[in-house]
């Protein structure tokens, strides 16, 4: 299965490139994040006339997100599903089951006008059984401070590159934790 994902930045500026895109590489899901579309105004049927199926969760002027799937499209959850009375008030996470695999669709900005300072960003994803989870972060989204903490606890990826946990962070960090319990 072919799982692509796109931060498209504007999917009204950009559908007929997305189109063209689609139609000449056939993935089987796209995720596209920062649509910067309300639900209403999502094409659907675009999407449709190609031969997918499309699931969407905006707010109309900033973030936005997208799961399209010509392998099925169930099971579709807005937000993070964790409880909360208002899970995703941004419209920054979308969950498919596509074709039999849980994919979601993320998008974690970089930062906002001062107006509407964030300072660090993350959003986690934890099954039901609770044995794993993975989060997406940003740290000094304003580029103002050094964080430290953390130990220099090296570990080898399946690909075989080495990394670690740095005692000092520079300023704006981004990464990706996976966190196992046993």
């Amino acid at each position: 299965m072919r799982i692509v994902t796109w931060n498209v930045n504007s999917l009204k500026a950009r559908l007929a490139r997305v189109e063209a895109w689609i139609t000449a590489a056939q993935p089987d899901v796209l995720c596209l994040q920062e649509t910067k579309m309300a639900d209403e105004a999502f094409p659907h049927g675009a999407f449709a006339a190609l031969g997918y199926e499309s699931a969407h969760h905006g707010e109309g002027r900033w973030n936005g997100v997208a799961v399209i799937s010509r392998v099925g499209l169930d099971d579709v959850r807005p937000g993070f599903a964790d409880g909360r009375d208002d899970p995703d008030p941004d419209a920054r996470i979308l969950w498919a089951t596509c074709g039999g695999v849980r994919v979601a669709s993320c998008y974690v900005p970089n930062g906002r006008d001062d107006a509407y300072q964030t300072y660090n960003a993350a959003l986690e994803y934890r099954p039901a059984s609770g044995n794993f989870s993975l989060t997406a972060f940003m740290n000094n989204i304003t580029d103002t401070a050094v964080y430290t903490g953390g130990s220099s606890i090296p570990f080898a990826a399946p690909n075989g590159f080495n990394y670690f946990a740095a005692n000092i962070l520079p300023p704006r960090t981004y990464g990706l934790r996976a966190r196992v319990d046993f």
